[in-house]
């Protein structure tokens, strides 16, 4: 967290976004966010969520094992629009949720019908606890920090996300565009965190 802070505070942009490297994002995301409305766009407690779908591990995973030998399977599979999107859940491809984890519980069954005219969604009920979806939020002085007592694998997303909520930010989900999860065998840094690494991390959070 302490390196994600060191990064947001060096931006030169209006807003910024901090994403994972195994993330895929669609082709359209550029032009959706351009088409970001001004009052959201002038927000200072707002933050857009980029929608975030998984590869099913069960498809990719018998053939590779790390990220960069699973990308010659990931690739030909990730859907390049909403229509494309909707095809690869149905034919379970695609999931909604990342296996044995219910942190990306927020995309709702409206969202695959928003207009093609209506580009975020206020989620005015917020969503259920225990998420980290990836957020764009526009960087001023009294813009939430990452916690830097966490370190290592796991909950620094978990600890903004409850952070941004005790600051009454207004959460928006893009409606027609969205990222990709790569599907690929867990890191060291998760390995070592799923055994016995959360130990330490959980208490954290709980402060």
């Amino acid at each position: 967290n302490l390196l994600r802070n060191l990064g947001i505070r060096n931006v030169e942009t209006s807003h910024f976004i901090v994403l994972d490297m195994d993330l895929m994002l669609s082709r359209n995301l550029l032009s959706e966010l351009k088409k970001l409305p001004t009052f959201l766009k002038e927000s200072n407690n707002s933050a857009v969520i980029i929608p975030l779908f998984f590869l099913s591990r069960d498809k990719i995973l018998p053939y590779c094992s790390l990220l960069e030998d699973c990308l010659p399977f990931n690739i030909p599979l990730i859907p390049e629009n909403k229509s494309d999107l909707i095809q690869c859940l149905h034919s379970s491809v695609c999931q909604m949720r990342k296996q044995f984890a219910r942190t990306h519980l927020y995309v709702m069954p409206a969202w695959f019908g928003a207009p093609a005219k209506s580009v975020v969604s206020r989620l005015d009920c917020a969503f259920t606890d225990f998420q980290e979806p990836y957020v764009i939020l526009k960087y001023t002085p009294s813009t939430p920090m990452y916690d830097e007592r966490f370190v290592g694998y796991g909950y620094n997303k978990l600890q903004l996300i409850e952070h941004l909520r005790t600051m009454n930010y207004k959460f928006y989900l893009l409606n027609h565009a969205f990222m990709i999860d790569l599907a690929h065998k867990d890191s060291s840094y998760r390995t070592h965190y799923m055994t016995n690494g959360y130990k330490y991390i959980w208490s954290v959070y709980r402060e």
